[in-house]
């Protein structure tokens, strides 16, 4: 098989693959595009090939066999996946399955935010990176980062924040790794020695990234640019947190009047009884306890409309039953020894 192109462009590159074909056959050859993802997606997507490899003609033949046994990256596979959809088939329709922005909440979306302005920076640290210290990396584990920066970076303005966190997660445990230097037996003792200075100054940029990273993320998911505060004042405004404390209130004093009538019915009953009847005929002459069942129970009758009202109430409405709720109160207690009589 030969790609459509007559010549190779400017800044393109050849590339030989293998694999199989729509139906089944093995299918090889070669194809030009500006890297290797390039030459799979265009191979995937114009072709439908199912690929094993996909090389470079200038490698090397001991990078050619690495190539050979790693295989297609999975990266390439979920890339592709991400950029193209993933097609089914649902009652003979055709469904692309998609990410949609909408549907991230705002914690996510302020973290594709940060992602989205700092990978392009955290891309050209790690690169430089990699070129300062190219002669101590295994080559192997080099090739794997500059894969997983070329996803990073043509992930870099999508909204699969799932995939940029992986992501990076994955590339900053790469650099993390003491498998990425090689190995000291292969070096000479002054190059081992080199080899330790550059291993530390690795790993302490490569903290220092992470620690970037996580604070970055920490600072919009706990800042105050993540909240929205007209969300909560709506949240507010709908919780009436007033209407709630009048109820918690109102609760209460149905509560006292409640007591109240259950200790007046059992005195009554143990009068009725002819038990203790000094203490209960006490009870009942205590101006107190009436008054307090009297105030009570006006507040629960009065205050019901202005607190379980079925519709809502204008503030003259919510005036006039408060209004008469106190003015009651303040009448029952100036006639409380004309009404409450036996109280005297």
């Amino acid at each position: 098989f030969t790609a459509e192109n007559a010549a190779i462009p400017d800044g393109f590159q050849q590339f030989e693959f293998q694999g199989t074909g729509k139906d089944r056959k093995p299918v090889r050859g070669t194809i030009e595009a500006i890297d290797a993802y390039e030459a799979y997606a265009k191979l995937r997507k114009d072709y439908d090939f199912d690929l094993t490899n996909v090389i470079s003609l200038s490698a090397t033949p001991e990078k050619r066999q690495q190539y050979q046994q790693q295989g297609i990256p999975l990266e390439w596979v979920e890339q592709f996946k991400l950029e193209h959809g993933t097609k089914k088939k649902e009652e003979g329709k055709k469904v692309v399955v998609q990410e949609d922005e909408s549907l991230l909440s705002d914690q996510d979306r302020a973290e594709l935010q940060f992602y989205q302005e700092e990978i392009g920076k955290l891309t050209t640290e790690v690169l430089t990176l990699l070129q300062e210290n190219e002669d101590f990396l295994d080559a192997s584990a080099r090739r794997a980062i500059l894969d997983r920066i070329g996803l990073l970076s043509r992930l870099r303005r999508s909204n699969a924040i799932d995939h940029l966190r992986e992501l990076t997660k994955k590339l900053l445990k790469q650099l993390g790794d003491d498998k990425l230097f090689i190995e000291s037996g292969k070096l000479s003792e002054e190059q081992q020695g080199e080899l330790i200075v550059r291993k530390t100054q690795f790993n302490e940029f490569s903290k220092q990234l992470e620690k970037k990273v996580a604070s970055g993320i920490a600072a919009v998911s706990v800042g105050f640019a993540s909240i929205d505060t007209e969300k909560v004042k709506l949240q507010i405004k709908e919780s009436d947190p007033v209407k709630q404390i009048v109820q918690l209130l109102y609760i209460a004093v149905v509560s006292i009047l409640g007591l109240m009538v259950v200790f007046w019915v059992i005195s009554v009953i143990r009068l009725l009884s002819h038990f203790a009847q000094n203490s209960i005929l006490y009870s009942f002459s205590s101006p107190q306890l009436w008054i307090v069942t009297g105030i009570s129970f006006i507040f629960t009758v009065t205050l019901f409309p202005l607190v379980y009202s079925w519709k809502k109430l204008t503030i003259q409405q919510k005036s006039f039953f408060l209004g008469l709720a106190l003015l009651l109160g303040v009448i029952f207690l100036w006639l409380s020894p004309i009404l409450l009589w036996w109280t005297r």
